[in-house]
């Protein structure tokens, strides 16, 4: 299923895979779904489901569709590289 949206020349536009907003910092919120993970990560499904259980990926901020925001993924990673720095 897609989100529709009407611009202003009345095309209906499909906006799932990639949602760009401007928050109030003015940076873009981009979504990523499963597959966009997959390929961010280099993993196969199986091993994501798996690094997924093992708590070695975000949780999605969207449920259903299962989607992550890519600042929140980027953050997690960094976040879990310092600490594998510091220890």
């Amino acid at each position: 299923m897609c989100a529709v949206f009407a611009n202003p020349n009345w095309k209906l536009e499909c906006n799932m895979t990639k949602n760009v907003n401007q928050n109030s910092e003015g940076k873009d919120k981009e979504f990523l779904k499963i597959n966009d993970m997959l390929k961010k990560l280099g993993v196969t499904r199986t091993q994501f489901w798996r690094m997924r259980k093992a708590g070695e990926v975000p949780l999605p901020v969207i449920k259903n569709p299962q989607m992550w925001l890519a600042s929140k993924v980027t953050e997690f990673y960094e976040n879990r590289a310092s600490e594998q720095k510091s220890s």
